[in-house]
């Protein structure tokens, strides 16, 4: 874990569905799964990662996620700032 990540909130997967942790904007949720598909680490299969085991189609949309191998990181947003994001990311 990098020094800026320890800083940060560590995701869980029941932060999905808490209501006070916001979305991440759909923008960059699907640069994030864009990034996770081109990954050696990703399984299409299942959406999963092989390094930290999520499935990613979710944990894309948590603002505080950040990938374990370093190819995105956390984003900060307000609640305010952040909408709920039901977009399907593969559109």
């Amino acid at each position: 874990m990098t020094k800026n990540n320890e800083e940060q909130k560590e995701a869980r997967p029941w932060d999905f569905f808490k209501k006070n942790v916001g979305r991440t904007p759909i923008e960059i949720a699907k640069e994030r799964y864009s990034i996770c598909k081109n990954c050696p680490q990703f399984v299409p299969l299942t959406t999963q990662c092989k390094e930290c085991g999520c499935i990613m189609k979710a944990k894309v949309k948590l603002p505080h996620a950040s990938c374990p191998l370093g190819k995105w990181d956390a984003v900060d947003i307000t609640f305010s700032d952040s909408k709920k994001v039901e977009e399907d990311i593969d559109k």
